[in-house]
């Protein structure tokens, strides 16, 4: 998948969505256990960042599908063409 590109841009788009998501859930699932209160109200900014980074590989990623040649689509990690 993203991990097999040379490309720079289909990286740091798949660890915008895959990895960055990954972290919003586990800072809120710390938060909402609130074990620290400084802690818990800390999360919350972090999660938010996280979450833009989520945002900007959302946006981005028609931008890089829309670059990917029709006939390798695997190598932007999409499917076998049918």
């Amino acid at each position: 998948m993203f991990e097999t590109t040379g490309n720079l841009l289909y990286k740091v788009v798949g660890m915008q969505l895959l990895v960055e998501s990954t972290a919003v859930v586990r800072f809120r699932t710390i938060a909402e256990a609130k074990l620290e209160p400084v802690l818990t109200d800390l999360l919350y900014y972090f999660e938010r960042d996280e979450a833009r980074h989520v945002g900007l590989g959302v946006l981005t990623l028609p931008e890089v599908r829309a670059g990917c040649p029709k006939q390798r689509p695997r190598d932007c990690g999409g499917s076998r063409p049918r």
